[in-house]
């Protein structure tokens, strides 16, 4: 929905609500409105359904990092999905993620009761991953996946004559910006009172 139909919908109700003699159209306007929302939630369901299907076809080709990718997005957009929450968990767990896992089927054995009970299974096939200490004591789920861990590479120092030998194509490669370097002594022949 476009943030015009949100804000002329929010400009309605506040405008409908502030006049006393329009009740009829403040009614309405709710009702508008209410319709508008059941209309969001259908298209979020539908997009949470295509992430999803779209998710366990790359899953079933063994393409588990971009299926995580739109399992989550299928979780985020149909919350309310033990199905979804399960399968994450599932992913997760085949990529390693052990506490993510056990939290999504914790979360699903709690919050959906009888529609979760796959959920069980699946966290009984986690405790196969592991010992029974290293399951009780995984740590707090971190940010959506491991943490990072940033490398600094060694980048190439390259002059400005070197950089501008067209027939060598590791400098053609710097030019166009396809590989990064520095670029050294550049400043070597200014002369810095010309620039005063």
């Amino acid at each position: 929905m476009s943030y015009c139909v949100v804000i002329t919908l929010f400009i309605l109700i506040l405008v409908s609500i502030l006049s006393p003699y329009n009740y009829v159209q403040a009614t309405e306007t709710t009702s508008l409105f209410s319709s508008v929302s059941k209309s969001m939630q259908k298209a979020r369901k539908k997009q949470g359904k295509q992430y999803h299907k779209q998710a366990i076809e790359l899953a079933q080709e063994s393409r588990f990092d971009e299926a995580l990718v739109l399992f989550r997005a299928a979780t985020r957009s149909v919350p309310g999905n033990a199905h979804f929450l399960n399968n994450l968990g599932v992913t997760e767990m085949r990529l390693g993620f052990f506490s993510q896992a056990k939290e999504r089927f914790l979360k699903v054995l709690n919050e959906f009761g009888e529609k979760g009970e796959i959920a069980s299974d699946n966290l009984e096939a986690l405790k196969e991953f592991m010992t029974p200490e290293e399951f009780e004591n995984l740590p707090p789920k971190q940010l959506e996946g491991e943490a990072q861990q940033h490398k600094i590479l060694d980048l190439p120092k390259v002059t400005l004559s070197e950089l501008h030998q067209l027939e060598n194509v590791t400098s053609r490669e710097f030019l166009l910006g396809n590989r990064p370097f520095v670029l050294a002594g550049a400043m070597e022949d200014w002369d810095i009172d010309k620039w005063r």
